[in-house]
């Protein structure tokens, strides 16, 4: 077998053995105290995240700001900045599986916050690594720390373990502070029924691929589209609502090749809307419906599953490298920041001219 070969071979077992591992990797989780929130004083939310952690960070933020807590999600590069767009009053919410540099940088930030909360793999330990020191650091501060599992899932560019993990946590943890509490109760039996099941549908290959929801469904469809992104390599899949795809979708791409995967929830509400979808879809596109059985917010991890079960039978057609990927290496220049960037003058800035 050739090295390449290996390497495919290697990523899609890799890829497997991390989805096989969801059912008991979520149980293990719902099953992990969180803090209590209760006891946080009221705040508006600064929440970031990058990657596969931005779903999660998304979802947290949607939840609260739909409750009408005030939070908003911001670009962890609003935080390369010297003064980013945080307040005292602030309470700051960061979701980074592995502590990433760039996540970091918001992290250096803290002192500007009233409260920060990380959610990551990353245990703090005064006598670990960097990044484990600089968690037990900013718990000594007042700040909190929750983790989740996997401690490490590298190799892969995309992710499956951690971004859901971290969701779960985001869940749950909004709930806390909405004083609405999420019963995961059913949860995993529904995420192995969805790992198990045939997908209704393939993608079409060489197609543009969109996601398509409805109602508020649109803010938790990030991490989805990102997992296309990264394990595909299809391009950015957008996200449509169900009645927009008329309004100008339908057209752009009608005489294109075009994969609809439809995002659904467990109610009537908008069922009318998707079936509707597929008589306006022409015959030379594929429509894959993905229903949920469990209503929101939970519907999302068995629209996760199902979609790690579509990527990866599409893998095992159209096999590509998942360890070795496209640009490997070359991200340092950006990835590497961790510390807010120093304002250059003007005075330097004419030098260089």
């Amino acid at each position: 077998m050739s090295e390449a070969a290996a390497s495919i071979t290697r990523g899609l077992k890799l890829l497997a053995e991390r989805i096989a591992a969801l059912p008991d990797a979520l149980a293990a989780e719902a099953s992990r105290p969180l803090p209590s929130p209760a006891t946080w004083p009221a705040r508006p939310y600064a929440v970031t995240g990058a990657g596969g952690s931005e779903g999660p960070a998304r979802i947290f933020s949607d939840r609260l700001a739909r409750a009408g807590i005030p939070a908003r999600f911001v670009p962890l590069s609003a935080f390369a900045a010297s003064s980013p767009p945080v307040t005292p009053d602030h309470r700051l919410v960061i979701v980074s599986q592995g502590l990433s540099p760039n996540a970091r940088l918001a992290l250096a930030h803290r002192h500007r916050v009233a409260h920060c909360v990380v959610i990551t793999a990353i245990l703090p330990d005064h006598e670990g690594n960097e990044r484990a020191r600089l968690l037990a650091e900013a718990t000594a501060e007042g700040h909190h720390v929750i983790t989740h599992g996997p401690k490490r899932e590298d190799e892969l560019l995309v992710r499956i373990l951690g971004p859901t993990l971290a969701t779960l946590v985001a869940v749950r943890l909004s709930g806390a502070l909405l004083g609405h509490p999420v019963e995961v109760a059913g949860l995993v039996a529904a995420v192995s029924r969805a790992l198990s099941a045939a997908p209704g549908g393939e993608l079409a290959p060489g197609a543009v691929c969109g996601l398509v929801v409805s109602g508020d469904a649109g803010a938790r469809a990030h991490g989805l589209r990102w997992k296309i992104l990264e394990a595909l390599a299809c391009g950015d899949p957008p996200v449509w609502d169900v009645l927009q795809f008329a309004h100008g979708p339908l057209q752009q791409y009608y005489e294109q090749p075009l994969t609809l995967i439809t995002l659904e929830g467990n109610d009537d509400a908008h069922a009318e809307l998707f079936g509707r979808l597929g008589q306006v879809v022409p015959a030379h596109h594929r429509l894959v419906r993905l229903k949920a059985t469990l209503p929101e917010p939970l519907a999302w991890f068995e629209h996760d599953a199902m979609l790690n079960t579509l990527v990866m039978r599409q893998l095992e057609r159209s096999p590509r490298d998942l360890v070795q990927w496209p640009g490997k290496g070359r991200d340092q220049a950006l990835y590497a920041i961790e510390q807010p960037l120093e304002p250059r003058s003007l005075t330097t800035e004419a030098k260089k001219r």
